[in-house]
């Protein structure tokens, strides 16, 4: 870990449309917190995606060493790739739903002590995930998952709630339950299987138990991959339990293993491949890597960092 001296540099990117962002003046109350600082950013509330991505460019190019994302998961997961292979730090503003990237990297939730963590200026060296040229930050999936959040921001688009659109895509997709052909390819190992979904982590996750679905360790250099075998949605449905009792590690129905880089092989022209709960269309082969120590993170300081 190290420490960047504060002063200007800093910029404040805020999605509007994420979890927790719902007054218009979310961008004044967050320069509040900067000023109770000492800090006075620049700061822009964005809408779309790609309006993210420019203003973090931007920053960039008039040498910010600090761009810090407002918001939830995807948020982050679009400046990051930005940052990513850059002497610039990310900062991170938990403003989302489920906010997994700052939990695991320990980046507090509360604003205030998230804005603090960016004024201390201690940063962390993660990793990042990689396919086809394409940077995550949590995982990567294919099968039913890409499927649904078609499926829920059709719904959305249509005035349902996030949750609410989540359900209707899960019931649709699951009423369909499509298969994957797929050739795995790790080293010396090699995987062809049917499968309804694959899932890759950055780094490992925890599958079961009361920390289903967390990482304890955010720069050991590897890719985690779970894959089910083809099983159907009663099968589907066991291994949900499995975890939930902290059993699916002992699942026959299961493929686990880490890897620093795997090549995923299709049959078919164009797969949709989620990407921090993003939904891009890739052309066959996959090939996912792991980016060791490729980004740099603003994070608390902890006992025994240097100073």
């Amino acid at each position: 870990m190290g420490r960047r001296a504060i002063g200007s540099g800093i910029a404040v990117i805020i999605n509007a449309g994420s979890g927790s962002v719902g007054a218009p003046d979310e961008a004044v109350r967050v320069r509040e917190r900067f000023h109770a600082q000492g800090i006075d950013p620049e700061s822009c509330v964005c809408v779309q995606n790609k309006e993210i991505r420019q203003h973090a460019e931007e920053a960039l190019q008039r040498g910010c060493w600090a761009v810090v994302a407002g918001g939830g998961d995807g948020t982050v997961s679009t400046v990051a790739s930005v940052v990513a292979a850059t002497d610039a730090a990310l900062g991170v503003l938990p403003l989302g739903t489920l906010n997994h990237f700052a939990k695991d990297a320990g980046i507090p939730l509360d604003l205030d002590d998230a804005v603090a963590t960016v004024a201390q200026g201690h940063t962390a060296v993660l990793d990042l995930g990689e396919v086809n040229g394409r940077t995550f930050i949590n995982n990567s999936s294919l099968g039913l998952y890409p499927l649904i959040v078609q499926h829920r921001e059709m719904h959305q688009r249509m005035g349902r709630s996030k949750w609410w659109a989540f359900f209707r895509g899960a019931l649709t997709v699951l009423g369909w339950y499509p298969v994957l052909h797929v050739t795995l390819s790790a080293g010396e190992k090699t995987i062809i299987r049917k499968t309804p979904f694959l899932f890759v982590g950055n780094n490992e996750y925890k599958i079961d138990g009361l920390k289903l679905g967390t990482r304890s360790s955010m720069d050991a250099g590897a890719l985690s991959v779970y894959m089910a075998h083809q099983v159907g949605r009663s099968g589907l449905l066991a291994l949900v339990l499995r975890a939930m009792f902290g059993r699916i590690r002992d699942a026959e129905q299961l493929d686990i293993f880490s890897t620093e880089e795997l090549q995923v092989d299709i049959r078919t022209h164009r797969t949709r491949v989620a990407l921090d709960g993003e939904v891009v269309v890739m052309a066959p082969p996959l090939r996912f890597r792991c980016r060791k120590g490729g980004l740099r993170v603003l994070v608390p300081k902890r006992e025994g960092d240097s100073s």
